[in-house]
């Protein structure tokens, strides 16, 4: 897949919901969501069914047959479990990637020197999985079925790794030709990193540390409440502010909380970091710079960034768990560590890093729709799928596919104020030039920049956008500049403001203001 096109995946309006099906009807099928995915399959390859995507299947409006094949699935750990019988973090081997991983409380590593426990760093160590391997495993286990007691089955299932399920889609011969168990896997890092992942665990890790060594969680709650976020972060409520206060005891943002207080912790413990002596605790910093890089990565492949690579990949991640062993020990190390480093790997193999932060907006328009039906009858699954095809049909029509990766305005558009229209042909040299303006324009980046957001541009310059105008087609900003004083630290400027194009800005800022003063988070776009 070319990259330039893997960009759109990770527009929610480009999912299509293609079942529904409540949790309460998957609980009465045998092998549950296993079974479920299996006729997923079979009804859209042409087993037992008229339609086959590998073929094509020929729509009037096309010229030719659309053709697809299963490319990847994507999930959280829960559903990879329930859904291709892999046992994950339960089984004794608990990546279906590799052959010889184990965990690390088993110690069966110490033991038998081909196996390989989870907090081991280097990804060479360990011995990859086959779709070969993965369907002997599964055929074992279906030819054992029945041959011994149900304790020793269940040790025999939880040793190879994989759950029995003879009605699952790993049993199904006829999907075999197509369906590829380790080829198509990719683990989501939204969950691994975000979501009860490596994020949250590390910062909580290191709250622990700082109480015991006199600090409190109070001014990094206190420093987070100072900052100032884009409105595309503000007016989703997904800054995290107020994620250190409440109920809960400990750190335990949402994944968009977490995506956006990421860096703003980074810069907390850069500013501490001086004041505290202590070994341990700069192990642990190291530890965290080093997840946060990898985040940077992370949050690179969300917008194609030709930079961000395999192989650059792949080293954060296992740079990261070797520093993460080092100051927390290898107790403390999680499964999810481990599938971070397949990360660059799934990158090398599909030009593409797909999470399921487009999937979990998805699941809110299904739970709209279904919260606001009275009609919980045998229909309702069905009433349920028309309203959503109605919306993303909506959706395609209305999503601007032509745009992706130039501005445009997102928001209503006015004719400009006379002065600004004005100025604006003075600056063309012209005189009848139609001038719009909008408060909010998508970027390049596909990040949107409302007025009075505090903006990156390409020539490192920071400042406020004031106004942003369409003029024959092109887009410009009106920004005032602010002065850089070194060290992500900036002066409100009075001079007058500049126009730049718009395609010049490269995303908008995280900043805490203090009187004419302003201290800019730094982040990757």
């Amino acid at each position: 897949m070319s990259r330039r096109f893997a960009g759109f995946l990770h527009h929610t309006e480009l999912w299509m919901t293609i079942a529904i099906i409540r949790s309460d009807t998957v609980k009465c099928i045998k092998d549950g969501l296993s079974q479920v995915f299996r006729n997923i399959l079979r009804t859209l390859f042409g087993v037992g069914s008229p339609y086959n995507f590998r073929l094509g299947i020929y729509f009037p409006q096309l010229s030719r047959p659309l053709q697809c094949q299963l490319g990847f699935i994507v999930s959280d750990e829960q559903a990879l479990k329930v859904m291709m019988q892999f046992k994950g973090s339960s089984g004794t081997m608990c990546c279906a990637l590799c052959r010889n991983c184990v965990l690390v409380s088993s110690e069966l590593d110490r033991q038998d020197r081909s196996l390989v426990n989870f907090a081991e760093h280097r990804l060479g160590r360990f011995s990859g999985q086959t779709d070969a391997s993965v369907f002997q495993s599964v055929d074992y286990l279906s030819s054992q079925f029945g041959t011994t007691s149900k304790k020793e089955f269940s040790r025999m299932a939880q040793s190879l790794g994989f759950n029995h399920c003879s009605h699952g889609v790993l049993q199904d011969l006829a999907l075999r030709g197509f369906l590829k168990p380790v080829g198509n896997l990719m683990y989501d890092w939204m969950h691994c990193c975000l979501v009860q992942g490596v994020f949250p665990l590390e910062v909580n890790l290191m709250l622990q540390s700082l109480k015991f060594a006199g600090f409190s969680e109070v001014p990094l709650a206190t420093f987070i409440e100072s900052c100032t976020f884009p409105a595309y972060i503000s007016s989703r409520a997904v800054s995290g502010k107020g994620v250190l206060t409440r109920k809960t005891e400990g750190f335990h943002p949402s994944a968009s909380e977490a995506l956006s207080l990421y860096p703003v912790i980074r810069l907390f413990v850069q500013d501490l970091l001086p004041t505290c002596s202590h070994q341990t605790f700069k192990d642990m910093v190291v530890s965290f710079f080093a997840l946060c890089d990898f985040l940077d990565l992370l949050v690179g492949t969300m917008t194609a960034r030709p930079d961000v690579t395999a192989d650059k990949l792949s080293f954060a991640a296992s740079e990261h768990l070797r520093l993460f062993v080092k100051a927390h020990g290898a107790g403390n190390v999680i499964p999810k560590h481990h599938y971070n480093l397949h990360m660059g790997g799934h990158l090398r193999l599909h030009n593409i890093l797909v999470n399921c932060f487009a999937h979990e907006r998805h699941h809110k328009d299904v739970k709209k729709f279904a919260n606001a039906s009275s009609n919980v009858g045998p229909s309702f699954e069905k009433s349920l799928m028309k309203e959503m095809l109605v919306l993303q049909v909506h959706q395609l029509e209305t999503f601007a596919y032509h745009r992706e990766g130039t501005v445009f305005f997102v928001e209503a558009v006015k004719p400009a104020p006379r002065l600004i229209a004005e100025e604006v042909n003075t600056l063309f040299n012209q005189a009848n030039l139609e001038v719009n303006t909008s408060l909010s324009i998508s970027l390049v980046s596909g990040r949107t920049c409302r007025k009075g957001d505090v903006v990156l541009l390409l020539d490192n310059n920071v400042g406020k956008v004031l106004m942003h105008v369409n003029v024959g087609g092109g887009y410009l900003s009106l920004i005032s500049l602010w002065e850089s004083l070194g060290d992500n630290k900036f002066k409100t400027s009075r001079r007058n403001p500049e126009w730049r194009d718009s395609d010049t800005i490269r995303g908008c800022l995280i900043y805490i203001m203090d009187g004419d003063n302003v201290t800019v988070v730094p982040q990757e776009f």
